[in-house]
């Protein structure tokens, strides 16, 4: 809100870079930018934004989709503590190669598969309270 004082004269550049910043701001919020015309504040009626305008999509980082679709679909579920850890461990033998010196490298068609399907795992031991120490190392 500006409200215009006996010395908004001394600072003239001020209301146009206010105005910008208010635009900017409404349109950020999915708001808008009005010019209470009346001197009184009392006179001004405010509501909340909520409701007024649809949000701008939001990219969302890709484990936050993941753990999304497992909470929608979360097919390790059904299965024993031991089998979730198991299926922990066995995802962790695959990746592993691909994050180690002298590994094959990052091969994306291969590893964002299981980096998904770790997420889910994540996912299912954290709804689980799992010990993820007792997971199954590596008979190597």
């Amino acid at each position: 809100m500006l409200i215009r004082g006996e010395r908004a004269a001394l600072f003239p550049w001020f209301t146009a870079f206010h105005d910008d910043v208010m635009e900017r701001w409404a349109a950020f919020n999915n708001g808008a930018v009005i010019d209470g015309v009346s001197p009184d504040p009392m006179a001004m009626r405010f509501r909340a934004t909520k409701g007024i305008g649809s949000p701008s999509p939001i990219e969302m980082p890709r484990h936050q989709t993941w753990r999304r679709q497992y909470e929608t679909e979360p097919y390790l579920r059904h299965l024993c503590d031991d089998a979730v850890l198991a299926h922990g461990g066995a995802l962790v033998q695959k990746l592993m190669p691909h994050f180690i010196k002298d590994g094959p490298g990052y091969a994306a068609e291969v590893v964002m598969p299981l980096m998904e399907q770790f997420t889910h795992f994540l996912e299912e031991a954290s709804f689980r309270a799992l010990d993820l120490r007792k997971m199954p190392k590596s008979s190597s």
